[in-house]
């Protein structure tokens, strides 16, 4: 972790600059190193799971195994689930004598992350190393497939519908149904027809918003996940929520699908979100 080249470790660098004397700050040089060792270890966690199988992705990605438990404090949940996907990297902090010492922070890998991690190495077979529109379309279909991308923008008009406050500035013309809506859409309510029962993103209901959150999830990890309505809000008022002036801000795909990983792992592990007012959360529309 501390290689910055074949002879030169951080540790040695820090050796050296504070033979030189103390410091009040950390120098230039020191900081441009280290953001390059960070963004090396981030870039290559993030391709190692972009190219894992569906199944391992899964169990990493949106199914870790916490070391925490609901006898945690909030804060305590919060970090481990946060932190669950990330790699440790070297940090450097002024001691009490001004002299720079090695430290470490952890850096959380994201969803954003992987996905360009599995574009950039498409776009490296190209002379240019530039992406294209073919390679995002193989990446889609890497972490998506047919249906994923519809079924994130079924969400999101449903987090539309649950954070709005019925004024005209909330209005469907806020999100327009593009063709992976549809499509998602026309594929749920047939296999929801086929099996005699209502497709759940009709539903404006707290059993609606556990089989929404249920059905995404499912989809994405292979697995039935089981799970209520609290997590389903709570997703939707991070995909879906208002800014310093009431105006309403929606994830974009690979936000909403790191979103979506997030509340997976409160969701599989058996944790409670950490909200202070949870009230607003189990309230239903209607």
């Amino acid at each position: 972790m501390e290689t910055i080249t074949n002879k030169t470790t951080i540790g040695e660098m820090l050796d050296k600059l504070n033979a030189e004397g103390t410091y009040e700050e950390i120098p230039p040089v020191v900081e441009k190193i280290l953001k390059k060792v960070s963004d090396d270890l981030v870039n290559t966690e993030a391709f190692r799971l972009a190219m894992l199988e569906k199944a391992d992705f899964v169990a990493e990605f949106f199914c870790p195994s916490l070391p925490v438990s609901n006898t945690d404090k909030d804060k305590d949940i919060e970090t481990a689930v946060k932190t669950a996907v990330s790699v440790t990297v070297p940090t450097v902090k002024i001691n009490d004598s001004g002299l720079l010492e090695l430290d470490t922070t952890v850096k959380v890998i994201t969803f954003k992350q992987i996905y360009s991690a599995y574009v950039n190495h498409l776009a490296f077979s190209h002379a240019d190393h530039k992406a294209t529109k073919a390679d995002r379309i193989s990446a889609n279909e890497h972490f998506f497939g047919k249906l994923g991308i519809g079924l994130l923008d079924l969400m999101t008009h449903s987090a539309r519908k649950l954070t709005s406050i019925g004024t005209i500035k909330d209005g469907a013309e806020k999100l327009t149904t593009n063709a992976n809506y549809k499509v998602s859409k026309s594929a749920l309510d047939e296999f929801c027809k086929a099996q005699g029962k209502e497709n759940p993103f009709d539903k404006d209901s707290n059993t609606g918003y556990s089989e929404q959150i249920s059905t995404v999830l499912s989809y994405f990890t292979d697995n039935e996940v089981k799970t209520n309505a609290y997590y389903c809000k709570g997703l939707y008022q991070m995909i879906c929520n208002r800014g310093k002036y009431g105006a309403m801000t929606f994830a974009d795909t690979n936000t909403a699908m790191q979103h979506l990983a997030i509340i997976c792992r409160y969701v599989t592990n058996g944790l409670r979100l950490p909200v202070t007012d949870k009230s607003n959360v189990y309230k239903v529309i209607k």
